[in-house]
């Protein structure tokens, strides 16, 4: 199709590009969402509708001029631009409670989640879970969580649809209503100032001040700077030229075209990117094939790797996994020690959550911590019972339910064969020593894929290890 004039023959091909690559990433993205796990699905596809609404309206206005109509415009700014900077706020107030849910729980400590002197685990549960700082964190989490996020944005959009709707209706009632009056700035744009400004003004500034200094592995927290930058760059251009360079210097460039581009630069940033660096990912795991399981299982018996290897874990918003390692040995070194003295010991003295604060944030210097048991050392090489005993019973259970347990507040990923075995031997009573050893190997397995080729690239290249 060939349109009278290049301005619409170039806002049809701007069109086609746009919605192709918006389009295609995704679908390519929504394909491999079980790889972005750490991203905001629903959210996401919400902002993709929305860039594919406004950037829709506006290419429209530009080929089909006045065939097109204003009240499409007016609908296609609202809704696109609601449906991006709704979801926009919403990730940011996600990974905000992720990033504070994640730092309290390496902040942890013995008392928070294992505490001895308390006959009743019940009594333990009401009296410090409720209170402390990592449940008030769980409990928000839970709040934010993409499904209830998506919920809370679409009840907005529609209570949104009802005022423009409400809007519209005056307006159209007003003595000589021009439908082509929607196309200019009225008050019927008022709120879309209002919309623009809260994001510009309010929530850039907040994004740049609470995320600046995050350090993630998943690029969260870049892509939410990276569209506040973009937004601060291209939407005052788009007010200039819209009420000053545009009469000054009689152009047919639309302002539109800031807005689409925008949009798209945006989408790319959020969806394109973090599929590229799926290509990235692949050339990283290859970059560790000089380093086997040895080396791995070897940063478990060197505190100050470990240190810095828990640092990398908090990037990736996991470090449930290696509290959970941690937690582990100690108890496996306390079950060792209780099979050869034959009796039990009625406290520990390390911690079974390192006092050592490692933050999601800039990273603090290395503290040794005791070295621990070498992570493939069994229980079972130090007694011949195959069952734990009874009054080993409580620091099991104490385990199950801070890791293993669905809804645990540093509950682990494991699959669910290994999470019924375990259950079915809590709820039996009938423990063995090696419970949670599949559990062990498959989040050793989590940190070796995901958090070691980090880890190799960016330390132990630089570290001899020991």
């Amino acid at each position: 199709m060939v349109f009278q004039t290049l301005g619409q023959n170039l806002a049809c091909v701007a069109l086609v590009l746009h919605f192709t690559i918006v389009i295609v990433t995704t679908i390519l993205f929504l394909y491999n969402r079980h790889k972005f796990n750490h991203r905001p699905h629903r959210l996401i596809l919400l902002g993709a509708i929305g860039n594919l609404i406004i950037s829709g309206a506006y290419y429209c206005r530009l080929i089909f001029w006045m065939d097109f109509s204003c009240t499409f415009v007016l609908w296609g700014t609202y809704l696109g631009s609601a449906l991006y900077f709704l979801p926009f706020m919403a990730r940011g107030i996600q990974l905000l409670v992720v990033v504070k849910f994640n730092t309290a729980k390496v902040h942890g400590q013995l008392q928070d989640t294992f505490i001895d002197d308390k006959n009743s685990f019940e009594l333990m549960e009401h009296e410090t879970y409720r209170h402390s700082h990592i449940s008030r964190q769980a409990y928000n989490k839970e709040r934010v969580t993409d499904k209830k996020l998506t919920f809370l944005v679409a009840l907005f959009i529609f209570i949104m649809i009802a005022a423009i709707s409400v809007m519209q209706l005056v307006r159209m009632l007003e003595p000589g209503f021009d439908e082509y009056t929607l196309c200019g700035f009225g008050w019927h744009y008022f709120p879309f100032f209002g919309m623009t400004g809260l994001f510009l003004f309010i929530c850039c500034p907040l994004v740049i001040y609470f995320f600046w200094n995050v350090k993630d592995a998943y690029g969260l927290r870049n892509e939410l700077i990276t569209c506040v930058f973009l937004g601060l760059l291209i939407y005052p251009m788009y007010f200039v030229w819209t009420l000053v360079l545009k009469e000054q210097l009689n152009s047919s460039f639309s302002s539109y075209y800031f807005i689409t581009l925008f949009m798209l630069l945006s989408h790319l940033n959020t969806v394109g990117f973090p599929l590229i660096s799926l290509a990235y990912r692949a050339r990283k795991l290859r970059s560790i094939a000089a380093y086997d399981s040895e080396h791995f299982h070897r940063i478990f018996e060197n505190p100050e790797m470990l240190h810095h290897f828990r640092s990398f874990a908090a990037r990736y918003l996991c470090s449930e996994n290696t509290c959970f390692i941690d937690d582990f040995q100690l108890l496996k070194q306390y079950c060792i020690m209780t099979a050869q003295s034959g009796t039990k010991s009625s406290s520990f003295d390390t911690p079974l959550v390192s006092t050592k604060p490692i933050s999601i944030f800039k990273s603090r210097p290395p503290a040794i911590t005791p070295a621990h048991i070498g992570i493939g050392v069994t229980i079972r090489k130090y007694t011949d019972k195959e069952q734990v005993p009874d009054d080993l019973h409580v620091r099991f259970l104490k385990f199950y339910r801070t890791y293993i347990q669905t809804g645990a507040l540093l509950e682990v990923n494991i699959s669910s064969n290994v999470h019924t075995s375990i259950f079915r031997q809590i709820q039996e009573g009938h423990i063995k020593w090696e419970i949670f050893d599949d559990a062990k190997d498959q989040i050793l397995s989590l940190l070796y894929d995901n958090v070691f080729p980090d880890f190799v690239q960016n330390y132990m290249r630089r570290k001899s290890i020991a």
